[in-house]
Parts: C-alpha cells; sequence; structure tokens
C-alpha cells in the first residue's frame, strides 16, 4: 500500500485462470519425463498402471479430482478390479 501499488478493485490479487490437462495425459507426461531416469522394471510397471489410470480417471481433468476420490477410490463409482493394483515386484 504505500508503494502506490494497491489496486483498490482487487483484480490482481485473484488467481488467474489455470490451464487443465487430463489426469491421463498428466501421468503419460509423467513417464516421458522418468523414461530415461528409471529401471526398465520401474518404467513397464508405469506403462501397465498407466491402463488404469486411463481407465479410472478417462479424461478427468486434474483441477476436476478430489482428494477423497485420489485417496480413497472406494469414494467414488470404480469397479472395484480397478481399484486393487499390486506395484510390488
Amino acid at each position: 500500500m504505500t508503494s502506490g501499488n494497491f489496486d483498490p478493485s482487487l483484480a490482481k490479487y485473484k488467481p488467474q485462470k489455470q490451464e487443465s490437462i487430463s489426469v491421463s495425459d498428466l501421468f503419460h507426461q509423467f513417464i516421458e519425463y522418468k523414461r530415461r531416469k528409471i529401471e526398465p522394471a520401474t518404467l513397464a510397471k508405469y506403462l501397465g498402471l498407466e491402463k488404469h489410470v486411463f481407465a479410472f480417471f478417462k479424461n478427468k481433468s486434474t483441477i476436476s479430482v478430489s482428494e477423497t476420490v485420489a485417496y480413497n477410490p472406494h469414494s467414488a463409482d470404480i469397479p472395484p478390479n480397478l481399484i486393487v493394483l499390486n506395484l510390488e515386484a
């Protein structure tokens, strides 16, 4: 305020619109980023998991996924065979 930069309309303090990306696309980008940095066995697990991520989230945007759904898939209407994923070697 003392610098004279205060906007009384508060417009410049509102959050900017975020671009949305689907959960599936984000996971795919994550895999591509990690591809050269991880062991082949880990990459194989990520690639196998990618199919489940797509089946689980379909084209849902990352912004629309709540913590409840992300951490507790039972809270959403998801078939049980997509909930149980074994990532252990």
